[in-house]
């Protein structure tokens, strides 16, 4: 199973093409040239060449209109060029020969997400958990949209029946942390991030996350010293230079304060570029 980017940190599943020989002889083509035909178009898409991707899938589907593999990747190759009504007609063709296939719900879910219908994300979400219950990816990112919805008890279900599967995945323990503190239960928050920093200690973004619950709870000293270990393992981390600036201010350190506003101002934080510590 290979990955192609989608909107920031979310991924969009491609498969792999096996070849497509069949019929190949009412087409007058040899079974080398027939599998050419559409691993070409798999091979543009893995290039981020979108629009030859679509073109050759395209003369790769009138060839072989069952050929599943095709339409599912021509869709991931509509969704980075934003043609998002053409990525959910393939979406919908491939789902109805292929019912039971987790990818692309997953797959239709990202793109009803970015379209602004969260129920359809919801409900495709739920389909693709289901048949892959142990794929993390599609499991933290339903509870990311049902956190975005203020759902926190259902996204803390989805957390907890992944964490009875793989107990030692950091990712469940890391996104249970972030959904108790959206809901303000700083405690298990707590208890849940310092989990993800002891399974993996080089992990910044759960170093960032206590940080940023320790600020909430106005530990300023503790907000301090997480953000501090981010910085350690990302010395470009404008977010946590900003935010330990923020720590410092509070605290009435001026000079920390400002050093770390003017180094995040220079990789970027506009807001940092106007922070200040009276």
């Amino acid at each position: 199973m290979n990955t192609i980017q989608f909107k920031g940190t979310q991924k969009l599943f491609i498969k792999l093409s096996a070849g497509a020989v069949i019929l190949a002889a009412s087409f007058h083509l040899s079974a080398a040239q027939a599998a050419d035909l559409c691993t070409q178009a798999d091979q543009s898409l893995a290039k981020s060449q979108y629009a030859q991707a679509i073109n050759e899938y395209a003369i790769c589907l009138k060839a072989y209109p069952n050929n599943d593999t095709a339409r599912f990747n021509r869709a991931a190759a509509f969704v980075n060029l934003k043609k998002y009504k053409e990525a959910l007609n393939d979406y919908n063709d491939f789902l109805k020969r292929q019912p039971t296939d987790a990818e692309a719900y997953f797959n239709r879910a990202l793109i009803y997400k970015t379209l602004k219908q969260p129920e359809k994300a919801l409900e495709d979400s739920r389909l693709a958990v289901e048949l892959a219950p142990d794929q993390s990816e599609m499991r933290i990112f339903r509870s990311q949209l049902l956190s975005s919805l203020k759902k926190y008890k259902e996204a803390l279900s989805e957390m907890e029946n992944g964490l009875k599967i793989a107990p030692q995945k950091v990712s469940y323990w890391l996104e249970r942390g972030k959904i108790y503190q959206l809901s303000g239960d700083y405690s298990k928050a707590h208890a849940d991030l310092t989990q993800a920093i002891n399974l993996e200690q080089t992990n910044s973004d759960a170093w960032f996350q206590r940080g940023l619950n320790f600020y909430k709870q106005k530990e300023y000293y503790k907000a301090i010293y997480d953000f501090s270990q981010v910085i350690k393992l990302k010395p470009n981390s404008a977010n946590a230079l900003s935010n330990r600036g923020l720590a410092y201010s509070l605290l009435d350190k001026c000079i920390e304060a400002r050093q770390d506003f003017a180094r995040a101002c220079k990789l970027g934080d506009k807001q940092a570029c106007s922070a200040k510590c009276q």
